[in-house]
């Protein structure tokens, strides 16, 4: 856990502070307070509070979850698990149909998926399974991803090799 108290004067602070803790995977349940489950992580987060120059107003602990409250409540507050699964839905329904039927089409579809998939590390904060109330869709849509990938490579490639080749 970091608490982390800064004004709502230095709010350009604080967005720089979220944008990077979010992109280490923490999530915030409540306003100057972050959670992060990888403890070995521990030292990035340290870069941060550092480089933005709040060691002064930050303070850092770690130790295993107690009884108290509700886990699942916790992650509800912390991470926008919703928002991330209904992008992962719509990443699922998009690309397990997607045209592969030609060079053209693989090379297409594989760059639309990939830049689809870009943003999945920094919104999904890689919860362990057993924090999860249902299963995730994280799993079958890397699934997905790592399967049309394949099945593209090699169309996608030939014909980016063709489109370069015809440059003057």
């Amino acid at each position: 856990m970091l608490s982390v108290a800064i004004p709502e004067t230095q709010r350009q602070l604080r967005h720089k502070l979220r944008t990077r803790l979010t992109w280490l995977g923490m999530g915030s349940p409540s306003p100057g307070i972050w959670i992060l489950l990888d403890a070995s992580r521990e030292s990035e987060v340290a870069d941060v509070i550092d480089e933005l120059g709040l060691e002064e107003r930050a303070f850092a602990w770690s130790g295993s979850a107690s009884s108290i409250g509700s886990k699942h409540a916790l992650i509800s507050a912390a991470w926008q698990l919703d928002s991330v699964e209904t992008l992962y839905g719509k990443f699922i329904a998009e690309f397990h149909g997607a045209d592969g039927s030609t060079p053209r089409a693989s090379f297409e579809s594989q760059i639309k998926m990939v830049q689809a998939w870009r943003r999945f590390p920094f919104l999904d904060p890689a919860l362990p399974r057993e924090l999860l109330d249902h299963d995730w869709p994280g799993p079958q849509a890397a699934a997905l991803f790592h399967e049309k990938h394949a099945e593209w490579h090699q169309s996608a490639q030939g014909y980016w090799e063709e489109l370069v080749g015809r440059q003057p």
